[in-house]
């Protein structure tokens, strides 16, 4: 089992759980994170994100990737945390890839479920998007 990004919370600093499935996109978004202040919790899948939020229930945005592993989306893991009272109101970032002819339609679906942000990565640098979150959840403070 790999280690997950789990540190002594301070009190100026925000959680965020990044999930995607690509290990080394991952990484370097974590890194992105992290370097902005925030404490972040990764995971690849759905269960593997709804098992880290039961442990750290904790958390101020999702970063969540569309395709993701196992036989779940990242819509999946929207229309579960939705349900959830301790997360229906925290932000959703989805962040992907697709970009496909059913994006518009993956797009209303996400919509419709209440997300913050839909992003392709190819049409915004990680940078601008770790700055567009940390502004969003500086306004929640």
């Amino acid at each position: 089992m790999r280690k997950q990004s789990i540190f002594k919370l301070k009190t100026s600093e925000r959680t965020i759980l990044v999930l995607e499935d690509d290990m080394a996109l991952q990484n370097i978004i974590s890194m992105r994170f992290q370097r902005s202040g925030f404490r972040v919790m990764t995971a690849r899948s759905v269960k593997e994100a709804l098992d880290l939020l039961l442990k750290f229930p904790s958390c101020d945005a999702f970063w969540v990737d569309h395709n993701l592993l196992g036989e779940e989306s990242g819509l999946d893991f929207v229309i579960k945390v939705k349900k959830i009272d301790a997360w229906r109101k925290t932000p959703i970032y989805v962040v992907t890839n697709n970009d496909g002819d059913d994006k518009k339609k993956r797009y209303m679906h996400y919509l419709k479920l209440g997300i913050d942000n839909y992003l392709t990565k190819y049409d915004h640098e990680l940078n601008d998007i770790v700055l567009m979150i940390k502004k969003d959840i500086q306004k929640t403070r």
